[in-house]
This record gives structure tokens, C-alpha cells and sequence, in this order.
């Protein structure tokens, strides 16, 4: 695909089967069974933590009990596969993970990182290296001067994407997360399918939503509760007229399924890339060739 060109990613479904291995432990709270539990206790059930909201019995899992159990979020382990960039996975010194590919996949972008490096090879399952890559996620694009090198606090890149990726069902993606001696951390990974969109253009915008609450009283002073931010934008984007039916067709079975929205290689520095959905796609066609037109994507928080 074209360093130029737009395109979706669709994950692949994350399940035991495809995390086959990982350096975080699942152990946040003991694994429910059938049995007695005080309010405050937690569990882990289907790779989600769970606290008991009220004492007594608990003879139904977790997920089918919402009286007795409130779901907390995901384990450390699974949170980068939850669909949420708010809990990030976290380990002191290297995150590693290991994904077998239950279809073909050619997309894989990593969200909310913070490490010194990334490493990501594609092995078969006879062993043969497919790729190899290492990526230095320190952003040191602020530094101008000594005294920036000198007082200069880490930054690191948030995002990774790679495009063009030869992953073929069995075959194995071993993701390495190197916190350069401190904690390395991520938010979201998405494996899976490239949908071609088109090219973005000029005019088109990102931005964010904050949830953050802000209470005013009678004498004007504002309280303020942070909450999460999402991320959103609109694609200015021009497509073959002939492909409408295609795109449409490709968004419309990715309804309910929150994908990454890729602007291209090309344009990563616009900060134009959106994990979560589109919303309505209603093109004005032009019957001589490109059309363009405006694509809303709504993030997660």
C-alpha cells in the first residue's frame, strides 16, 4: 500500500488462542471460583478484574452478577487487547508479547507508548524471520540548543504503525517493549486486516473531547474533576469514485468494532490518526473520477 493512502485498520479477535505468551503475569487478584466474598474483594475471570460490591455467596461468575461484582477493567496483561487507551499495561523494564496470527493481517499499530524502543518480528512457524524491525520511540525533535539538552525531560513517540506487514495465519508477532531500565508502558495494540480508504488532504483537522467535569458554584468558583480525553477528527479525503462501493461496503462491516484509522505514513506528524469509529459516511459522488469528502472518526477514551 502507498505511504500516501488512508486506510482502517480491523482487528483480528483477541483470544487465548492468539496471546499465546507474555512476560506480565495475570495476577492481580486470585481467579474466581464458587465461594464466599467480602465487600472489596477482587477477582480475575475471563482476563478482567472484578470487586464484590456486596458480601455473600457467589455461585455465578463475575460477568453474570452485576449486583455482586463490578467490573474494575482488564488485567495488566490483557489491557493493551480491551479497546480502551485509558489503562495502560505496565512492567518495569521490558513488556513482551507474542501473537499468533489466526488470519492474514498486514497492519499492526501500537497506542499510548512510552519506552525507549519497540521491536517487532514476524516468525514463522518453522522459524524463518519474515521481518525484523527496531524503532527508537525517544522524541527528541524539541531539542534546539544545550540548554535543551540539558534540562531536557524524556519524551517518548505515543504511536507506532507498521503498514505492509507479512503476517499469515500461524505465524508468529513477538512484540518487545524495552523501558530502557524503567517501566515500560502501552495502551493499545491492534493487529489485523488494511482497508484502503483513499488520501487524506487539506482541511482536514484533529482534535480531542475532554470529559473532565467542571462545577461551578453560586460565587463563580469552578471545581474541576480530570477525567479521560478522546481523541477525534475528520478526514478531507479523496477516493476513485469507483471504490464507494468497496468503502462503504468495508465500514459498514466494521460497525460495532473499534479499528485504527490510519492517514498514511506521509502524514503521522499531523497527529491525524483516530483508534475507535467512524461515524456517518454519506459522499457526494462525482461521476468524473475522485470524489472527495469528509470521514468523522470518534476515539476512545
Amino acid at each position: 500500500m502507498p505511504d500516501d493512502v488512508a486506510s482502517m485498520f480491523v482487528p483480528i479477535n483477541m483470544t487465548d488462542a492468539v496471546l499465546v505468551a507474555s512476560n506480565i503475569p495475570e495476577n492481580d487478584a486470585p481467579a474466581w471460583e464458587s465461594g464466599s466474598y467480602n465487600t472489596g474483594d477482587q477477582v480475575v475471570y475471563l482476563h478482567n478484574v472484578y470487586e464484590a460490591v456486596t458480601a455473600g455467596a457467589s455461585t455465578v461468575p463475575p460477568n453474570q452478577d452485576p449486583v455482586m461484582w463490578v467490573r474494575i477493567g482488564a488485567t495488566n496483561r490483557w489491557r493493551p487487547f480491551d479497546g480502551s487507551i485509558g489503562q495502560d499495561a505496565s512492567r518495569s523494564g521490558t513488556i513482551t508479547y507474542d501473537l499468533v496470527a489466526s488470519t492474514v493481517c498486514d497492519g499492526l499499530a501500537f497506542i499510548g507508548l512510552k519506552a525507549v524502543s519497540l521491536r517487532v518480528r514476524v516468525v514463522t512457524s518453522g522459524g524463518a524471520v519474515h521481518f525484523d524491525e527496531t524503532h527508537d520511540l525517544v522524541d527528541g525533535s524539541s531539542i534546539s540548543s544545550w540548554l535543551d539538552f540539558f534540562t531536557y525531560e524524556t519524551v517518548y513517540e505515543p504511536e507506532l504503525v507498521f503498514t505492509g506487514l507479512p503476517v499469515f495465519p500461524t505465524d508468529t508477532v513477538e512484540i518487545t517493549l524495552d523501558g530502557g531500565g524503567g517501566t515500560a508502558s502501552i495502551g493499545e495494540i491492534v493487529l489485523g486486516r488494511q482497508v484502503m480508504l483513499g488520501k487524506v488532504i487539506g482541511g482536514s483537522r484533529s482534535g480531542f473531547t475532554d470529559y473532565t467535569s467542571r462545577n461551578v458554584d453560586d460565587f463563580g468558583n469552578i471545581e474541576l474533576i480530570t477525567r479521560p480525553t478522546a481523541r477525534k477528527a475528520e478526514w478531507r479525503f479523496v477516493f476513485d469514485t469507483r471504490s464507494n462501493r468497496r468503502i462503504q461496503r468495508e465500514l459498514e462491516k466494521a460497525r460495532g468494532t473499534k479499528c485504527f484509522f490510519h492517514p498514511g505514513d506521509d502524514m503521522t506528524d499531523f497527529y491525524l490518526s483516530v483508534f475507535g469509529v467512524a461515524n456517518e459516511f454519506f459522499p457526494s459522488l462525482d461521476a468524473g473520477g475522485n470524489t472527495i469528502d469528509v470521514l468523522s472518526l470518534t476515539g476512545v477514551s
